[in-house]
């Protein structure tokens, strides 16, 4: 499993925005890991939509990954100069032709 979320904890706006899961992905599956280690497995093909939204935390613009236009988490990414696992989940989530990605991101 790769990681690409930046963490659980927020610092700033954390009173109002909390991101209490972590997020990994394999070939196939999304993981989404809360506070109490329960795993919830979304298959990526099911992934509707990956799009920043207009909130930046900590320099770190928020993400919105919609599953089957019903399920809808947030999260910042854990991208850096030497680690392009966001990146590279958004080029897995793009190989279905149904999905919606935030088009300024993809290379």
């Amino acid at each position: 499993m790769t990681k690409i979320s930046n963490g659980r904890f927020v610092f700033g706006l954390a009173e109002y925005l909390r991101f209490k899961s972590e997020f990994y992905y394999d070939k196939e599956y999304l993981y989404v890991i809360n506070t109490k280690n329960q795993v919830v497995k979304h298959k990526i093909s099911e992934i509707t939509e990956v799009s920043k939204t207009s909130i930046i935390i900590n320099d770190r613009r928020v993400w919105k990954i919609i599953i089957n236009e019903k399920i809808i988490y947030k999260l910042t990414n854990n991208d850096t100069l030497s680690n392009n696992n966001f990146n590279y989940f958004l080029d897995k989530v793009n190989e279905n032709i149904n999905s919606t990605i935030d088009s300024n991101w993809l290379w």
